[in-house]
């Protein structure tokens, strides 16, 4: 997997020590060694190279256009990007999406980032499998008969095989967090709405958020200071010692397989020998969040896709087609009552934010399971696939909280991602906390 960093090749372009050019030829031989992967549903690299040229040529006249200066990157194929084609992964035509290069690429290019393509994605964005997509299944890089997971698929297998030092993602339910976790990467969603989504075809406008995907933290960090336009703070170390981590126990329990129950009681153990505070939190609903999400998700994602729905319904995938078209069955009263539902929720977990600093728990229940894996068996027993994968992080982009996923362990090889949850807009202190933990996940995995 690639361990490059966006920030120390960042600091190489601006030395000399390496060029724009080198980086993006990089980036392009990586997308033909890991073609088998599918990562990928449209590759510039005419058009990268070109513009590798000049941001070369500019970094020897010392003209540096941002912190992103000459970085190769992809973008989720549900963005619009300025002369290349977007499918959201689909045959079935897609609503007219405005402005023609969405508002978060145009940001990573005004930072002199350079956009080497498309990244693959589950149908839509209605999947966390990522078996859906174009051209087939996108597959994990740790194990090619694996799911990556959905549905930002493509974003988080380019990160890590070195297809690009970052990508442009969306999550509604899980899709940066969960991908990242099943292909070893970090996955950040950031507060509701912190992060422009005009230009990008939604899925559910009232839960979609978009966010990077990077190999560290630190590199989160900068792309979410291009993204949003805002200049951050550096990264400030928190001591474990002075942190109150909220763990929620009940709703974990059972929810987990043998094996990952294993690493995060491991992890908990290696925090406590850190001298964080690990209180256990209780928030109330937290059970009824697929409920509530459904029934908010469902007729948004009709009323998006309802002309295609009407003409050509046909072209879309199943399950995805029938998936959209329960989203004709609620009533208005049955959605703006699970918008209050929603309400409540996020007043409990704001609650929860008044005893502790952050909500620690893991990203996914196991590892990436085989493609075509219907349904886990966790500790409680089997449970379908799609409740397993969304329960652990569907609460936090249901009501807008910044989240991130670290990797914090491995199971036979396959990663293991662990979640850290802030208060709505505590950005920064979120990836304060996370870099903090990364550091100290590193002496966990060394004691492993």
């Amino acid at each position: 997997m690639s361990s490059k960093s966006l920030i120390s090749i960042a600091a190489q372009i601006r030395s000399g020590a390496t060029t724009p050019i080198e980086q993006v030829e990089l980036a392009l031989d990586a997308a033909d060694r890991h073609k088998h992967l599918n990562a990928l549903t449209f590759l510039d690299g005419i058009g990268a190279s070109e513009m590798a040229l000049q941001a070369t040529e500019d970094a020897k006249a010392g003209i540096f256009r941002g912190p992103l200066h000459g970085l190769p990157v992809t973008i989720k194929d549900l963005f619009n990007v300025e002369g290349m084609p977007m499918t959201a992964s689909t045959a079935a035509p897609l609503p007219s999406i405005r402005p023609r290069e969405a508002v978060a690429v145009q940001l990573l290019r005004a930072a002199g980032a350079i956009v080497l393509g498309k990244a693959n994605m589950h149908e839509i964005a209605l999947g966390i499998t990522g078996e859906f997509g174009n051209n087939g299944p996108v597959r994990n890089p740790f194990d090619s008969a694996r799911q990556s997971g959905g549905s930002s698929s493509g974003s988080a297998v380019c990160v890590a095989v070195g297809i690009g030092l970052a990508s442009l993602g969306s999550d509604t339910a899980g899709s940066i967090r969960g991908p990242a976790a099943y292909c070893g990467v970090v996955g950040f969603k950031p507060t509701y709405g912190s992060v422009s989504l005009q230009g990008a075809l939604p899925l559910s406008w009232t839960c979609d958020h978009a966010g990077p995907l990077t190999s560290c933290v630190a590199d989160a960090r900068t792309m979410f200071g291009v993204l949003s336009s805002r200049k951050l703070p550096a990264s400030s170390d928190v001591a474990f010692r002075d942190l109150t981590l909220g763990i929620p126990t009940d709703y974990l329990d059972g929810w987990l397989t043998n094996e990952t129950a294993s690493a995060w009681q491991g992890l908990l153990d290696h925090m406590r020998r850190l001298k964080a505070n690990l209180i256990d939190i209780q928030p109330v609903g937290l059970d009824d969040c697929i409920e509530i999400f459904n029934t908010i998700r469902e007729p948004e994602s009709a009323f998006v896709h309802r002309q295609a729905l009407s003409e050509h319904p046909d072209l879309f995938r199943e399950p995805m087609r029938s998936v959209l078209l329960n989203g004709f069955r609620p009533s208005a009263v049955d959605y703006f009552a699970a918008l209050s539902r929603r309400d409540a929720l996020a007043m409990e977990l704001a609650k929860c934010h008044e005893s502790c600093d952050a909500i620690l728990l893991p990203t996914q229940p196991a590892p990436a399971p085989v493609i075509g894996t219907s349904e886990l068996d966790l500790i409680r027993g089997k449970e379908p696939l799609r409740n397993a994968f969304i329960r652990l992080m569907l609460p936090f982009s249901l009501c807008g909280l910044p989240a991130i996923s670290v990797p914090f362990a491995s199971v036979g090889g396959l990663p293991l991602g662990v979640q850290v949850v802030c208060r709505k807009d505590d950005d920064v202190r979120l990836l304060d906390i996370a870099e903090s933990l990364e550091h100290a996940v590193i002496q966990f995995q060394t004691s492993l």
